[in-house]
């Protein structure tokens, strides 16, 4: 099974669609309703390991994140709940389950000075978003998961 958190938006949607096809999938989703899919309505700051426990995936693709740059300066605790503490738990718990995990970042980890980044550059965040994501990623490497940087055109 494959669980995709953070599905209610129209391109995560689109990447647990996708996967549905060839796939067991849940889409996991807190705002939007989710039709077509097999998917569970959650509030990823409230017990996220419980996905793991409940549904034993063998992959998890982590796109949930409070994005919105200005509401993330302006309330830096909701953004922290759901950009750090909550895939702190789900990453506890997928290293000792043995799940991986894919963690869908932002070119947001980055100054923006430079552009056409590439991998081995240095992130260099300006804002809170672009702080919790980098930290995400740092997360998602130290519990054995993969990193997939997302870019804003």
């Amino acid at each position: 099974m494959i669980i995709v958190i953070g599905a209610s938006s129209s391109p995560e949607y689109k990447i647990a669609l996708k996967l549905s096809y060839k796939y067991d999938v849940l889409a996991v989703y807190n705002d939007h309703k989710i039709d077509g899919i097999n998917s569970l309505k959650l509030d990823i700051t409230k017990e996220p390991e419980k996905l793991i426990s409940d549904y034993q995936p063998d992959l998890i693709v982590h796109t949930a994140a409070m994005g919105n740059v200005d509401f993330c300066e302006e309330d830096k605790e909701v953004c922290y709940d759901v950009n750090m503490v909550s895939l702190r738990k789900l990453f506890s718990k997928a290293y000792r389950k043995r799940t991986k995990i894919i963690y869908i970042s932002t070119d947001n980890v980055f100054d923006g000075k430079k552009g056409l980044y590439k991998e081995s550059d240095i992130p260099k965040p300006i804002n809170f978003n672009g702080l919790t994501k980098f930290t995400g990623e740092e997360i998602a490497l130290s519990n054995g998961g993969a990193i997939l940087r997302i870019v804003a055109v």
